[in-house]
């Protein structure tokens, strides 16, 4: 398909969601997406202009995001594009770049994710999927944090911010800095 797009980037907002009188579940999130060039003078990686984007979410990926997307973590979202004209309240011409996301999944280059599936098995009973009851999937959480710790490495954390404002340097690995005009994770030699 022509319109068909896949970006890299990073999540600046939260997933708000919000469910019709027909009971679909729609959301949406900022994304923000930034060009890494190299400097030919100094021969440095340096940002370029950063991309924004507003993705849309349906469905069971709406209810996905809101509990795994949040603010500042790296993703891949692909799914078809919009790209839509707007006058402003002041008459400014405005441009509005969408992304109705089909799919969406963490940038593996910049950190560790564990899968859960959701829904119901082939039993048709809460915990036959695979991955098994909360308790299950939360323990199964805790030996990886254990396994991952013993191998020398700190374990990935994961807190909410109850203000909204989440510590973009908390849990960053050596060599990552935060860029403070857009809240990007960055790797101090990456290319990205």
């Amino acid at each position: 398909m022509a319109n068909t797009i896949t970006i890299r980037g990073f999540v600046c907002s939260t997933v708000e969601t919000r469910t019709t009188q027909t009971g679909l579940v729609l959301g949406n999130f900022r994304m923000g997406s930034t060009h890494r060039k190299q400097d030919p003078i100094t021969n440095e990686w340096v940002d370029g202009d950063t991309n924004w984007f507003r993705i849309n979410v349906f469905r069971s990926l709406a209810q996905n995001s809101v509990s795994s997307i949040h603010k500042g973590d790296r993703i891949i979202v692909m799914g078809k594009l919009h790209v839509t004209n707007f006058l402003r309240k002041d008459g400014t011409p405005g441009l509005s770049v969408e992304i109705d996301a089909e799919t969406i999944g963490p940038d593996l280059q910049f950190g560790m994710a564990y899968y859960s599936r959701t829904g119901t098995g082939r039993a048709g009973t809460p915990g036959s999927q695979p991955g098994g009851t909360p308790e299950e999937v939360d323990a199964e959480v805790a030996k990886l944090e254990v396994s991952v710790a013993m191998a020398g490495q700190d374990a990935p954390e994961h807190q909410d911010d109850p203000e909204g404002q989440d510590d973009q340097t908390s849990g960053m690995a050596d060599g990552e800095t935060v860029d403070e005009a857009t809240g990007e994770v960055i790797q101090e030699d990456s290319p990205f």
